[in-house]
């Protein structure tokens, strides 16, 4: 019960987890080779799925919940993709009724180890984290390996980017006819996501060029 649990963790911190857990995956199930790209567009979408509506669990147990489903243990599935996932979380979940037992209790007494951090602290260090994304992007890094989805979506929310609706619409616009490989199946949901996921990391990119030359210039 001590192991850290979904909601205890930051969205850039479990990403990089499930990103390995992911690629993990693939080689449990035989895959020879797999894409990158692929991979961080699977782990963003499951981190919001597990903070939505897993995150009691522990990042052990969702560890165990994978390798049985590589193994067959809740049955057939149909390659690595968001549909496998859910289905194999689903199973977890409702055959782990003592460990949702025990978190309900420690709910109710209001047990904790330590006080939460102030907001003041959470948010140093959010901005610590962007901060050193911009520096990683100027130096070279691949933006996609940098969650550029929670990037965009925090900036945003913090005002240092703005884009119009007009723009978002045609950053989608341009990426309407983008899907993954190595996926047998794509929802309509998963598709929509995968739109606005390559829009917001272009918007993002787009909108990185521009400070690296603002600061180049000054």
């Amino acid at each position: 019960m001590n192991q850290p649990k979904i909601v205890d963790r930051e969205n850039h911190e479990l990403g990089l987890y499930i990103s390995s857990l992911i690629s993990h995956c693939y080689v449990l199930a035989g895959y020879q080779q797999y894409n990158e790209r692929d991979i961080s567009l699977l782990a963003g979408k499951l981190v919001a799925d597990l903070k939505t509506s897993y995150s009691y669990m522990t990042l052990g147990e969702i560890e165990f919940c994978f390798e049985c489903g590589v193994k067959r243990v809740y049955g057939e599935y149909h390659g690595i993709n968001m549909r496998t996932f859910c289905k194999w979380l689903q199973n977890y979940k409702t055959s782990e009724l003592r460990y949702k037992t025990l978190v309900n209790k420690m709910k109710e007494d209001g047990q904790k180890a330590f006080p939460q951090v102030s907001n003041e602290y959470k948010h140093e260090h959010e901005m610590a984290f962007l901060r050193n994304v911009f520096r990683q992007y100027r130096a070279g890094y691949p933006l996609e390996r940098l969650y550029p989805v929670y990037v965009y979506q925090r900036l945003q929310s913090l005002g240092y980017i703005n884009h119009t609706a007009e723009e978002k619409q045609a950053a989608m616009k341009m990426f309407e006819n983008c899907k993954p490989r190595n996926m047998l199946y794509m929802s309509e949901e998963t598709r929509e996501y995968i739109i606005k996921s390559e829009a917001m990391t272009w918007l993002l990119q787009k909108d990185f060029d521009e400070w690296i030359t603002k600061k180049q210039a000054a």
